[in-house]
């Protein structure tokens, strides 16, 4: 299995989430993602956007048991119908789950694990917490 490395963002101008690869232009402030493979030099294309830096989510490699890709912020159901949210948890240097009526803060207290391929058959996407906010709580 190769290694696919994307991310997503909510564009400035119209809200849209968009994917593909993570850039940054010396004539913006911000972020961009283009959805095109190649993004070198910068060629001030269509299909460069700029995004909103709080929605940039990266893509885990990993899928949930509907085969949907899994990213950063992405807010899971368990078969036992518990959510978690989807955060990178710097003290273990690991994407986990945590449990999402904790909070958004994965700095906080409480249960989580350690997402992996293993957890495939256990999760589903049902959201993120850029759209479905009243999930965690």
């Amino acid at each position: 299995m190769s290694m696919q490395i994307k991310f997503r963002g909510k564009r400035i101008d119209t809200g849209e989430w968009i994917y593909g690869d993570l850039m940054t232009s010396p004539g913006s402030s911000g972020l961009m993602i283009a959805e095109a493979s190649s993004i070198f030099p910068f060629t001030g294309r269509k299909d460069e956007n700029e995004i909103l830096e709080e929605t940039l989510g990266q893509y885990l490699n990993i899928k949930d048991w509907k085969l949907q890709d899994i990213y950063q912020g992405d807010l899971v159901k368990t078969q036992q119908g518990t959510i978690f949210l989807v955060d990178y948890f710097k003290p273990e240097s690991r994407w986990c789950l945590f449990q999402a009526n904790k909070g958004s803060n994965p700095d906080l207290q409480g249960e989580w694990f350690s997402l992996g391929p293993h957890m495939q058959p256990n999760i589903e996407v049902i959201g993120n917490i850029h759209d479905n906010p009243e999930l965690l709580k």
